[in-house]
Formats: C-alpha cells, sequence, structure tokens
C-alpha cells in the first residue's frame, strides 16, 4: 500500500512495515507532526516490506521483527543481499533479543522494543541518520559494544542453559538449531565459514553429552516466551 506523502525533498523518506493497522497508523500520525520526516509508504508483511523498499527507496525502514508471511528477519536479509542502503531500525519484543542480534549482524542500525515510549521513535530515526546505532534508548557508535550488550542480556534469558557453559556464539548456534537452519544458513547470519559453526556445534555436542544435530534439539527445548531450557531427564551424566 503506497501512500507517497508530499513533503520537503530533505525530509527522511519512512517506510513503515507492521502486521498491525493500529501501529501502522499510529507511527505515520506520529511521524507526519515531525517536519524532518515524510512517511512515504507502508507494509503489512515482509514480501510487501522487500518490494516497497525496493520500488521507493526509502532512508528508513520501521520494521517489525515478528511481520507475518516472511520474517522480518528474512526481510532484513534479503534488503541487504540486494545492496539496499535502507537504513533499517527493527521493531522488537525483548524475547527476541537472539534474532536482533542475527539483525544488527545483518547491516540493522537501531533495535526499537516493542514497550518503548513513541518519543524515542523520532530520536531514534534521527540517531540512526546521523550514523549512530540505536538500541532501545541508548545510542552506540560501535557495533561490537551494541552487540556484547545483548548477548549478555541474551544469556540472562537463557540462564537455565548458561550452566553447560555455552559462549554468546554457541547461543547463537544453538538459536539456528532450533530454528531448524542448515549450518551454511547459520555460517551465512553470523558472517562465519560452515566448518566454523560445525566446529562449535562439535563442542557443544560435547558439552551436552549428545552426539547429532537432532539430539541437540531434543534435547533443548524452547518456551512459549522464547527462553531455552533443557530436559533433565536428558542431562549429561
Amino acid at each position: 500500500m503506497d501512500t507517497r506523502a508530499t513533503r520537503s525533498a530533505s525530509a527522511v523518506q519512512v517506510l513503515v512495515a507492521d502486521r498491525h493497522p493500529i501501529v501502522r497508523f499510529g507511527l505515520r500520525q506520529l511521524l507526519q507532526h515531525e517536519s524532518d520526516f515524510a512517511v512515504i509508504g507502508e507494509a503489512a508483511d515482509g514480501r510487501e516490506t522487500v518490494r516497497l523498499a525496493n520500488a521507493l527507496q526509502p532512508d528508513v525502514l520501521l520494521l517489525e521483527l515478528a511481520t507475518l508471511q516472511f520474517s522480518g528477519l528474512e526481510a532484513v536479509r534479503a534488503l541487504t543481499a540486494r545492496g539496499q542502503s535502507v537504513r533499517i531500525i527493527v521493531m522488537a519484543t525483548s524475547t527476541e533479543k537472539l534474532d536482533v542480534v542475527g539483525a544488527l549482524q545483518l547491516g540493522v542500525r537501531g533495535v526499537l522494543w516493542t514497550h518503548t515510549a513513541l518519543e524515542f521513535v523520532a530520536r531514534s530515526i534521527r540517531r540512526v541518520m546521523a550514523g549512530d546505532y540505536w538500541i532501545g534508548r541508548a545510542v552506540a557508535s560501535d557495533l561490537t559494544e551494541v552487540l556484547h550488550g545483548l548477548m549478555t542480556d541474551t544469556l540472562d534469558i537463557h540462564g537455565r542453559v548458561k550452566r553447560f557453559g555455552l559462549t554468546a556464539r554457541e547461543l547463537e548456534i544453538l538459536a539456528g538449531v532450533m530454528a531448524g537452519e542448515s549450518n551454511k544458513r547459520i555460517g551465512l547470519r553470523l558472517q562465519v565459514s560452515e566448518d566454523t559453526v560445525k566446529h562449535h556445534l562439535t563442542r557443544m555436542f560435547d558439552k551436552f553429552g549428545v552426539g547429532s544435530r537432532l539430539e541437540l534439539a531434543l534435547f533443548v527445548s524452547r518456551d512459549e516466551d522464547g527462553s531455552l531450557w533443557c530436559h533433565t531427564e536428558m542431562a549429561p551424566k
């Protein structure tokens, strides 16, 4: 649904992508009251997001990470693979931190948590346009700093597997296994070689006392809130 706005040519061109019409309406209403922004289009799912981003060439994409039919992470991957210059800010819940880490590694510039006050939406766009990263209410110029903070939080969320001594990288790979990703796909997402993924998997097999990806997936489960936990009856002796 392309609804290009008429605004100064110097205004930041924004594409809003969210499955909820009321959210898209609210973001449009919020941003149209800012003289330096112009909402040039809206999308309801990931495929439509990619199509409109390629057609409209916005400066900024506000993207719901959990969008339907074609996930926000898949949309990010599709856009970055095509060399799109759009600056992407994902809107995510606190249970999606592993996906947020993956999105940042793919080139996302900002994160708005769904509980964030509306006043921070405009601030995040301005900071991202200035070349910074925006995470929640925090500004950072270094992606390494951002990822370290997020992975620290993620390890706390997944504390029930932390006792097995998983590193941040192993936890990322474990999340990929739980999502059914191939070693090659995990490597592409994390920007490491397939052999590196296999090396980490071998280390995890040893830590959990299992011999295959299937056994690992059976040993570890994901709660409805996104947290990972281990089946105690299958715990290694």
